[in-house]
């Protein structure tokens, strides 16, 4: 019985062993895009991915964002979130990265694509305008990668 049980238990351990686990697919917040030079920012729950053609993607640490809300109640009753802003360094002496999300009617100026919100996007002393989009686009929303 004793010896049973112990080939069972070397049984589990190898088939544990064998069975491969499927990565959890990153879970992306928002994708923003510019174009004039073509850029795309992914922000994910633990990174922020910025990708430009001809040039290595350059990936942050994600924190949670904070949130700007109306201070006047007068002027917005709603509460609505104004704002999102993400802040990080890949290391202490890194250039902040700054991606300002807010709920603002977005068209990327190059097609007739609409989208729910404007970026502004501050790395390395330059400033980058754009549209994003909630989560990841389905619908080819972002174009190819850049």
């Amino acid at each position: 019985m004793r010896k049973g049980i112990l080939v069972a238990a070397a049984l589990l351990v190898f088939a544990g062993g064998a069975c491969k686990r499927t990565p959890t697919p990153r879970q992306v917040l928002w994708t923003a895009l510019g174009t004039e030079p073509f850029w795309s920012v992914e922000v994910a729950t633990d990174v922020i991915t910025l990708r430009r053609p001809g040039v290595p993607d350059v990936i942050w640490p994600s924190a949670a964002p904070s949130e700007v809300r109306p201070r006047d109640a007068a002027l917005d009753d709603s509460g609505a979130v104004q704002a999102r802003i993400w802040r990080a360094r890949r290391s202490a002496s890194d250039a902040l990265l700054e991606v300002v999300i807010r709920p603002e009617p977005c068209s990327d100026g190059m097609s007739d694509r609409r989208y729910p919100a404007t970026v502004t996007l501050r790395w390395q002393d330059t400033t980058r305008t754009g549209c994003a989009v909630p989560g990841r686009p389905t619908d080819g929303a972002n174009g190819p990668r850049p």
